[in-house]
């Protein structure tokens, strides 16, 4: 755990060279913080056999497509919840106390301009609840005209959108939930775009997308986006979302970032849910000429079809180059909130790196800090070529790279003592067959 904090700590210091070296990077933040004024007082259930409703109140923004609520106070006995339904499609949420912990004193994302709130108490005990701000996405657009194929706010990379819907099959804006991607994940408020590598629903983005302002523990991630009402992003139902628990990131010389989410409203995590994932590729094996696919929640600058914006899509296209980290892709069509979006590779379906930038230059997921951060935020032990299985590969990765010195990172050198010896090599028998 000191190696992590350690690793997290050199990241801070990064970011903050980084804001004001880089421009270009290509996140889509969406709504805005507004104050709300809200205070509960003491509320007490009464003497009963059951928990009781004892305060309930409609929290409500005119002009809001969606919204999201912010707790500065939150008492609650340890059996006692809050509960949030939205008056727009009836999506509830219920948080107890430790729930509350797991999303960092907010809720999911509603759809609609009103939620109702209401704490229930467990028999003989009192609550209070304070809101100071919530979050409200109005729907803004840029004000240009469509004409100009920029109605959802203009196309960052330049030119009108390629992609197409990743769920099909597609016949209108009513019908998006058909054979979704559900590896790949939006992420809420940054407008970013991530995907889930390991059953342990571990999740990889870019690193820029949490070194924007804001806080980095305020991110959700969902699945199962609908179509944009207009051009104003809408969220999936509530047991989509799931909040992000731990997160280590990057943005420097490279921009990276791995995330651990909690669990949704069902207690589920996105493998355990969708059962969808795609591996990243830890060793460099890529070259020009492969064919790759992106899918992202990228802005949609097509004014015939704006309820397709910040949904999920994909481009197809090919390696340009890569090599130090880094990777360039040739007629790929990204734009704001493609950052993060994995770069996948079509002949093995795996992870070769995420996007950072216009035109699909990115990080290749085999840079050594990308994948050290992997290994010790998500660790797979003995699972070297990271394919979810230590098997034979694992075993004759470790023989033919033995007594090799690794004085600042290798993928075989399983302990990280800078040599790869009888040490790994015992590491990767004693977890012969697990799966990841």
């Amino acid at each position: 755990m000191k190696r992590l904090g350690l690793l997290a700590c050199i990241s801070c210091i990064w970011v903050s060279l980084a804001l004001t070296a880089r421009s270009g990077a290509q996140p889509a933040p969406q709504g805005e913080m507004r104050p709300y004024t809200l205070d509960t007082d003491w509320v007490t259930a009464a003497n009963a056999s059951e928990p009781q409703k004892v305060f309930e109140a409609v929290i409500y923004y005119e002009k809001a497509r969606s919204m999201r609520l912010y707790f500065a106070e939150v008492h609650l006995s340890p059996k006692s919840w809050i509960e949030v339904r939205s008056l727009y499609d009836n999506e509830v949420q219920r948080l107890n106390p430790d729930q509350l912990t797991l999303w960092h004193n907010t809720t999911a994302f509603f759809n609609g301009n009103a939620v109702l709130l209401s704490i229930y108490c467990e028999p003989n005990t009192k609550a209070r609840v304070v809101i100071h701000k919530i979050w409200v996405d109005l729907g803004k657009t840029s004000g240009i005209t469509p004409a100009s194929c920029t109605e959802c706010g203009g196309s960052t990379c330049g030119g009108c959108s390629q992609r197409a819907p990743a769920c099909e099959p597609w016949t209108d804006c009513n019908f998006l939930h058909g054979n979704c991607h559900q590896w790949a994940a939006r992420l809420r408020p940054v407008g970013c775009s991530a995907s889930v590598i390991s059953r342990a629903s571990c999740v990889i983005s870019a690193g820029h997308c949490l070194a924007i302002p804001g806080d980095p523990t305020d991110l959700v991630i969902q699945f199962n986006v609908p179509a944009s009402l207009g051009c104003a992003a809408q969220d999936p139902p509530v047991a989509d979302q799931f909040p992000i628990v731990q997160q280590v990131y990057a943005y420097d010389y490279r921009d990276w970032a791995v995330l651990v989410p909690g669990p949704n409203s069902e207690g589920q995590l996105p493998y355990e849910r969708y059962r969808q994932i795609r591996r990243p590729v830890p060793y460099m094996d890529v070259v020009s000429g492969q064919p790759v696919a992106v899918y992202g929640y990228g802005r949609w600058a097509d004014p015939n079809s704006t309820c397709r914006n910040y949904t999920l899509q994909y481009d197809t296209g090919e390696v340009l180059s890569a090599g130090d980290g880094g990777i360039s892709l040739a007629d790929m069509e990204v734009d704001a909130g493609n950052s993060g979006s994995g770069i996948l590779r079509i002949s093995d379906q795996r992870l070769i790196g995420v996007v950072n930038f216009c035109g699909g230059n990115g990080t290749l997921t085999s840079y050594w800090e990308f994948v050290r951060a992997r290994r010790m935020l998500c660790p797979t032990p003995g699972d070297i070529n990271e394919n979810g299985v230590v098997d034979d590969a694992d075993l004759l990765a470790v023989l033919f790279a033995f007594g090799q010195e690794c004085p600042l990172f290798c993928i075989e050198d399983q302990n990280d003592d800078g040599i790869v010896d009888d040490a790994d090599l015992l590491i990767v028998l004693f977890n012969f067959g697990n799966e990841y």
